[in-house]
């Protein structure tokens, strides 16, 4: 075989490989998971039932406030280190 054969060969077989399949019963697993929290999800819909949007809100806006108070809270760090830094002690 000669060195431009080898190589088309070795590219050849390089394209070839796949990659392995996951075991059956993994994507069994998975699937089983995946009908649970549809599960879950369909249980919390009907529990809510007209104040679904409410409680939407209510964790969309609560987390909005935390990460408000943590960029806040990062941010008058970094000014205070800057003040220290600069030799300026005045509050």
């Amino acid at each position: 075989m000669t060195q431009s054969q080898h190589s088309a060969a070795s590219l050849t077989d390089h394209a070839v490989k796949k990659e392995p399949r996951e075991h059956p019963l993994v994507a069994l697993i998975r699937l089983g998971l995946l009908a649970l929290m549809v599960g879950v999800a369909m249980i919390v819909v009907m529990v809510c039932g007209n104040l679904g949007h409410w409680y939407l809100a209510w964790i969309l806006g609560t987390m909005m406030i935390v990460l408000i108070s943590a960029c806040g809270a990062i941010l008058f760090d970094h000014q205070e280190e800057i003040r220290h830094n600069a030799g300026n002690r005045e509050y």
